[in-house]
């Protein structure tokens, strides 16, 4: 058989990935239900992007097994119900073995209908969604990972005392607020917190109840709508410190909060950290190029599931089961994200940063 050349982006998985040339089968079709309208559509955007550009690097080198790989898109708007049709059109029609998919009610929704022969990788929050019931990896850090953290850094580093929360009516946005508000009163802290119905569009009774509890910090959970929160907050006279999740880190957040925004706090991943390393440099740079903007941690660590992803179809081939055996529990992984492996039960694991928002850009917080 010929050797294919080796990956050139990423030069530490390239060593182990190498695409053997062998009589086409046809194409590799994966299917991908992303939010791409709606109020989640910047993160939708952000991961498409990074499967592209993978995608495009690993078909250019020979595909997997001289297999191309070819990504269908279906937009789920972030609704449950049109999540599961677009699932449906993706096994029944295109025949797929692996989908990837965003946010966590689209995903707890298209489970049950996988029926544990379908390879589900998400970057959904809910706890569920990796309980082993289903062949599910989850490519980005659990929303228990983010509260604690954070309930942890507004305590003992902020020196926080009485952080309310805001949260949306969705399952895993009341996760965030019950793993917050358990760790943060664990540590001696009070938290009180109110939910807010999706869809609306005025916060001010709840942040008018949370201002009464006299708190000097707020942890707001939300998609879209969080850049009206902090400018309603603000408007109502909230002098606190703003804290968050990931989903803080929208373009569109920003453009709705203003200078209410500055100074706020959020979890994160960080593209590269805590130091960029040749393959973040190289992602960044093709990045760049091909949207003219500086890439986004949701973009790379979908870049690096998709290489994941390559390097197990090149071992074990495309069945869904045998796919999922080989990723979960295995480590040694280097991609843009720098080092990355898999626990038991096929989370993710990897390093969370913090990061904040100063003259409305997001910025990545001194590591202490």
């Amino acid at each position: 058989m010929k050797r294919i050349l080796s990956l050139s982006v990423l030069a530490a998985l390239a060593a182990s990935v190498l695409f053997l040339a062998c009589p086409s089968k046809g194409d590799i079709k994966i299917g991908a239900i992303l939010p791409l309208t709606g109020t989640a559509a910047q993160f939708g955007i952000w991961k498409q992007q990074g499967l592209d550009i993978a995608v495009r690097e690993i078909n250019k080198a020979g595909g997997v097994n001289g297999r191309r790989l070819r990504i269908i898109y279906e937009d789920s708007q972030g609704d449950a119900k049109v999540g599961i049709t677009a699932l449906r059109r993706l096994l029944d029609v295109e025949k797929v073995g692996v989908v990837y998919s965003d946010v966590s009610a689209v995903t707890l929704a298209i489970l049950p209908v996988t029926d544990k022969t379908t390879l589900v990788i998400t970057s959904a929050q809910h706890p569920k969604i990796t309980s082993g019931e289903y062949l599910a990896i989850r490519n980005y850090m659990s929303l228990e990972q983010e509260a604690d953290a954070m309930a942890h850094y507004a305590y003992e580093k902020l020196g926080l005392r009485r952080v309310g929360v805001i949260c949306g009516d969705a399952e895993a946005m009341i996760g965030y607020k019950d793993d917050f508000v358990r760790v943060f009163t664990g540590l001696g802290g009070a938290s009180p917190a109110e939910t807010y119905e999706s869809g609306v569009a005025d916060f001010r009774s709840q942040l008018t109840k949370l201002r009464a509890d006299r708190i000097d910090g707020l942890y707001v959970v939300g998609w879209a709508e969080t850049g009206a929160i902090l400018k309603q907050a603000k408007e109502l006279g909230l002098k606190v410190q703003f804290l968050g999740p990931t989903m803080f880190e929208s373009p569109q957040m920003l453009s709705l909060a203003g200078q209410a925004a500055e100074g706020s706090i959020y979890t994160s991943l960080a593209l590269g950290w805590p130091t960029e390393t040749p393959v973040a440099k190289a992602f960044s740079a093709a990045y760049e190029s091909l949207y003219a903007a500086r890439p986004e941690a949701m973009s790379a660590i979908w870049y690096d599931m998709m290489y994941v992803l390559a390097r197990a179809m090149q071992k074990v081939g495309d069945d869904p089961t045998a796919l999922y055996k080989a990723v979960v529990g295995s480590t040694g992984h280097t991609g843009a994200m720098g080092p990355f492996g898999f626990d038991q039960k096929g989370n993710i694991v990897l390093q969370l940063a913090f990061k904040t928002i100063k003259d409305g850009k997001f910025e990545l917080m001194p590591v202490k």
